[in-house]
């Protein structure tokens, strides 16, 4: 029997590349979006406890922990995007308000 009580490898690499979405979540401000803080708050912890879990021994349980972060990282990117989004579309209507009434 083959993978049978076998240890999975340890995924370096997946924490690696979960650690740069996060990073690049942060870049992006999902610390600054009401969105996008409770997600990368939960990217972090996933990372933290995948960080144990290998120190544990526990591949499969790490390798599900980053799989979740590096999801978590994604998307509070994309809602620290959106809301920045949302923003210069919210400037952008004020300032043609603004014209429009100097105008009249």
């Amino acid at each position: 029997m083959t993978g049978c009580g076998g240890s999975l490898p340890v995924p370096t690499e997946r924490l690696m590349s979960t650690e740069a979405r996060v990073a690049a979540a942060e870049k992006d401000g999902a610390d600054k979006s009401p969105a996008s803080k409770e997600v990368i708050s939960r990217a972090r912890t996933a990372v933290e406890r995948a960080k144990i879990a290998l120190k544990q021994g526990k591949h499969g349980e790490a390798e599900e922990l980053l799989l979740r972060a590096g999801a978590d990282a994604e998307l509070a990117d994309a809602l620290a995007r959106e809301g920045e989004v949302a923003a210069q579309l919210a400037r952008v209507k004020a300032s043609q308000k603004s014209e429009e009434e100097k105008g009249k």
